[in-house]
């Protein structure tokens, strides 16, 4: 448990409750270490009514903190419900938590759990209890709302060629590369030449992948007059790319996806994605919001991210953690973090002549947390995940 005989830092939750039979407990932790005990609410919600658990502690500066709800106990009938609303956490008096809220689950067998979060519900029909931890999507990315843009134009791309809606990582690769100079018809072409597209209408004649484009993008059959036309355009030379865009950003497709867009469709920004994971790979944490906010900007600015890394190393943070750690364990750990795997033999090796030939331990770096294989394996706390510490 983390020292709380030290109140250098305050961190307050505001919480609230519903029950029918006793009060909601929960503990409180921080980067996985729990601080205090058991902690439990009897504010009534439904009244309007809230109260703080405060703690005091040395957190330094930068910190995850997590809420987990321990004894719902649903068991098939309302009698028996707890529930717990986590109205915001505060440090230092700052408040934290915005409107948003990841949950995860974990734990004992036979129970159905859920959260709140001012008034948002989760439930796991699975074993375990439920965990809140802080997020804020509008530091890693921005929602839109139409088709005019290079988020939406990504999306209809992703529904009219390959028939679903854009992975968090493709919606931000090839967003990004539009802001920076692609052109709509060269993204068209990377998706039907992709393994996805080839298989999906490669080995097609050009009347049925003129077909297909109809029920993919205008969800209809062709009318006979425009299968023609289209297939007379393909057979005297138009090519396959020019006839998808056109489908693909045809008003009676973007009229089809509109409804998506209404709601809202979160493109992640590359800019914010690339700094987040050199925290992840460098730190070994998920960025703080200021730290996240800082760099991001100074990358969009045209700063590299080798200049970003370099900063980082010569940080206090890391400077503690990285001295005296000699290029195995540097290595190792880069592995850890930004892969979440041991690094295999060969691979080893060859980062180590790296490093004993010229390259920069930022740079090694920056060469394996913005790796495709990090990229997977931390969207779900960058992209999709939006984590952040407190600090």
């Amino acid at each position: 448990m983390i020292d709380m005989t030290i109140s250098a830092d305050t961190l307050t939750l505001t919480v609230s409750a519903q029950s029918y039979q006793g009060n909601p407990q929960f503990i409180v932790k921080v980067d996985g270490l729990q601080i205090g005990n058991i902690f439990s609410s009897n504010a009534p919600h439904s009244d309007g009514q809230s109260q703080d658990i405060t703690l005091n502690g040395n957190f330094s500066t930068a910190h995850q903190v997590s809420v987990t709800f321990l004894n719902d106990s649903y068991k098939s009938t309302v009698n028996s419900d707890r529930n717990l609303f986590v109205d915001s956490i505060s440090f230092d008096g700052q408040k934290q938590l915005g409107a948003s809220a990841v949950f995860s689950s974990n734990g004992p067998t036979g129970k159905a759990v859920g959260l709140y979060h001012t008034g948002d519900l989760a439930i796991f029909n699975v074993n375990g209890f439920s965990e809140l931890a802080l997020i804020d999507a509008s530091l890693f990315g921005s929602v839109t709302h139409t088709s005019a843009n290079p988020g939406g134009e990504v999306y209809a791309a992703y529904d009219g060629l390959l028939g679903r809606a854009p992975d968090p990582l493709g919606l931000e690769g090839w967003s990004n590369a539009l802001n920076h100079g692609l052109s709509i018809r060269d993204m068209a072409q990377g998706f039907l030449s992709s393994p996805e597209g080839q298989s999906r209408a490669g080995a097609l004649d050009n009347a049925a992948f003129v077909e297909q484009l109809y029920g993919a993008t205008l969800h209809r059959q062709s009318d006979a007059v425009g299968l023609q036309s289209w297939t007379d355009a393909l057979n005297h030379g138009a090519s396959r790319v020019d006839v998808a865009v056109a489908f693909t950003l045809s008003p009676e497709h973007l009229g089809n996806i509109q409804g998506a867009l209404d709601a809202g469709v979160f493109v992640p920004n590359a800019d914010a994605s690339n700094v987040a994971r050199l925290y992840y790979g460098i730190l070994g944490r998920a960025p703080d919001a200021g730290g996240l906010t800082t760099w991001t900007k100074a990358v969009q600015q045209g700063t590299s991210l080798t200049s970003v890394s370099e900063q980082f190393f010569q940080s206090p943070e890391a400077q503690m953690k990285f001295a005296g750690v000699d290029n195995v364990r540097f290595v190792t750990g880069l592995y850890e973090n930004a892969l979440g795997r041991s690094v295999e033999p060969a691979g080893l090796q060859n980062w180590i002549n790296a490093l004993q030939h010229g390259t920069s331990r930022a740079d090694l770096a920056v060469q394996i947390s913005e790796s495709s294989e990090a990229q997977v394996h931390l969207v779900g706390q960058i992209e999709s995940g939006w984590h952040l510490i407190l600090g």
